[in-house]
């Protein structure tokens, strides 16, 4: 059985989020992370991958396994199978939602982790794929420069536009995003 471990800003973050939108949102978005990072798990034991530990922080977890001998290809499709089951969750509860609240509510966080997770910043599963796809193509500091490269494209602009729509639309937004990126820009240049 891995250890699981929490940080303790990931339940800040989720309890921002109970504060900002309430019980339902909380929940679902909670049981999006789970969706996700059950599909990256189902993944690495079909690939034979032990795990050893998994920690929760507030864009997924982190999980490590107890020895990292699988390929290139193996890390990308792993990367991707947390996205991929959000994505099919969605897909699967496009109808539905449409008629009960709970389920649009889920609908909709299973397609913000979905993407945001799919955005190629270290930390993230889409970093996690170009990171891949990068090592097999240079070495490792050439892949590191354009990893923060395209953090600073990304995650800036993004950002940006938290801050916009907290100060111009507070009524609508809550503060999920402006967390992101701020969890994203400290995991990526604070390292």
């Amino acid at each position: 059985m891995p250890k699981i471990k929490i940080k303790y800003y990931t339940l800040i973050y989720f309890f921002i989020i109970f504060l900002s939108s309430g019980i339902v949102n909380t929940i679902c978005a909670v049981f999006a992370i789970i969706l996700h990072e059950s599909g990256h798990i189902f993944l690495l034991n079909l690939s034979g991958s032990k795990i050893n530990s998994i920690t929760l922080y507030p864009q997924g977890a982190d999980i490590q396994k107890k020895h990292d001998l699988n390929s290139y290809g193996v890390d990308i499709a792993v990367a991707a199978s947390g996205p991929l089951l959000n994505l099919i969750t969605a897909l699967l509860l496009y109808i539905p939602a449409k008629n009960y609240e709970v389920l649009n509510v889920f609908f909709i966080y299973n397609i913000i982790y979905a993407v945001f997770n799919l955005l190629p910043v270290k930390g993230l599963d889409g970093g996690h794929v170009l990171e891949s796809f990068l090592l097999l193509k240079t070495e490792n500091h050439i892949a590191d420069y354009i990893m923060k490269a395209a953090a600073v494209l990304i995650i800036i602009p993004l950002w940006i536009v938290s801050v916009y729509l907290l100060l111009f639309f507070p009524e609508n937004t809550n503060p999920t995003l402006f967390l992101l990126c701020l969890f994203l820009f400290a995991s990526v240049f604070l390292n």
